[in-house]
């Protein structure tokens, strides 16, 4: 781990809530950086919750009663290692008929957000780039595609998808990643999203995504970024979708009663030197 270089996250969210009774009982479920492609170490969680793994996917998980009012604190201190690799654009990614039959229909389902039945998605499919067999050089035409697709690569204030993004022509590192991986499911190559935060000079929260190929590796792709294959210590995840794009980053629920709520949110960062 001396080795690595990492970041110090402090995360101070909290919910303040008012519930109808005194005898309401609440779930909580967050998404807390897994230790996938990166080492967390945990220095501290708030009381009551537990930390919970699922696939590439970590929670915070928390049950218990409530009062009629009071503030839940969901903040958390952990140290992340990103782990980085290179796997060059200009070397050959393998071919996407290699990839297995099955692990191509593993991830053809349609979404909101990857809507690869829509006669308009579908439309980019006879451009000629598209039938390229090259999976590295398919990605470098995606890209270059997209860009010239989603012409206002600005922030949006919602999650537009793929097919909204195509509509309006504008979005940012959301809708490039929807429509990336809209057009790779489309194309037969595996992909997935994953969110968290790219750190640089100040903290921003970023999507991207992964493909598969068929030596079995998974490879970043950040169209929003022009980075096919480049994972550096600058991102930090917080979660991967692969069959459900829609799930929020904090899930609620409760018996006996309504809850009135709103989320604070609230990160500091710093780099631990290396």
């Amino acid at each position: 781990m001396r080795e690595l270089c990492g970041w110090r996250i402090e995360k101070k969210d909290k919910i303040r809530y008012q519930a109808s009774s005194g005898n309401v009982r609440i779930q909580i479920k967050l998404y807390f950086p897994p230790n996938y492609r990166q080492i967390v170490v945990v220095k501290n969680i708030p009381r009551n919750f537990k930390i919970v793994n699922k696939g590439l996917n970590s929670f915070l998980v928390h049950r218990g009663k409530i009062s009629r009012r009071g503030v839940i604190d969901m903040g958390y201190n952990i140290e992340v290692y990103p782990i980085p690799y290179f796997s060059d654009p200009h070397m050959n990614w393998g071919s996407v008929e290699n990839i297995l039959e099955n692990t191509r229909r593993k991830y053809m389902e349609s979404s909101v957000y990857w809507p690869i039945s829509e006669e308009k998605i579908k439309e980019i499919t006879r451009e000629s780039w598209f039938g390229e067999n090259k999976i590295n050089i398919w990605v470098e035409n995606a890209i270059r595609a997209l860009w010239k697709k989603i012409k206002n690569a600005e922030p949006q204030g919602e999650r537009l998808g793929a097919m909204r993004a195509l509509e309006l022509k504008s979005g940012d590192c959301d809708e490039f990643t929807d429509l990336f991986i809209t057009l790779a499911r489309l194309r037969g190559i595996p992909a997935r999203r994953i969110t968290g935060m790219f750190i640089s000079s100040h903290v921003e929260m970023h999507a991207w995504s992964e493909i598969y190929i068929p030596s079995g590796e998974w490879i970043i792709v950040d169209a929003a970024m022009h980075n096919p294959g480049n994972y550096s210590p600058n991102y930090v995840i917080l979660k991967v979708e692969e069959f459900n794009p829609s799930l929020p980053d904090y899930q609620l629920s409760w018996k006996g009663g309504n809850v009135k709520y709103e989320i604070e949110k609230d990160v500091n960062v710093d780099k631990i030197y290396c």
